[in-house]
């Protein structure tokens, strides 16, 4: 995958077996979360035993990136679907080691995949991360 301009984004995605790899590449800030989001919760829903997010391509990640990865994290281990990161370098590695995150997103532990689909509640589930990029970030009023 090559690299996107200075400030795009993009985010591909394979299924091998009971694992999906997201591929992200760019720059993952305010603008690009809703994607990312998007991105994620695609990703969770093909219902694989565990989400490999790949950030070789990825140069800049911002608080918004991260709590996206974080969140998504949280939401996939609640439906007993694994997640973590690989490939973070650079900037990308240094804010997730600074914010004390990459040894969790990094870190994984899931079961088999179940012989049973998911139940439809787990689609449910993730509705809330596509609503998140369609909400503002709220602004504070200076003193």
């Amino acid at each position: 995958m090559t690299a996107p301009p200075p400030g795009t984004f993009s985010a591909t995605s394979q299924r091998h077996g009971h694992t999906v790899v997201v591929a992200l590449a760019g720059d993952i800030d305010m603008t690009a979360a809703g994607r990312l989001a998007d991105a994620l919760t695609a990703a969770a829903g093909q219902q694989p035993a565990l989400v490999v997010v790949d950030l070789a391509q990825v140069r800049f990640m911002d608080s918004t990136g991260i709590r996206c990865l974080l969140t998504a994290k949280q939401s996939t281990g609640a439906d007993g679907i694994g997640m973590t990161i690989r490939g973070a370098h650079g900037v990308v590695e240094q804010v997730l080691t600074v914010t004390g995150v990459l040894d969790f997103l990094t870190t994984t532990s899931y079961t088999e995949p179940p012989q049973q689909p998911a139940p439809a509640s787990r689609r449910r589930r993730w509705s809330w991360l596509s609503r998140r990029r369609k909400s503002t970030p709220s602004t504070t009023a200076g003193p």
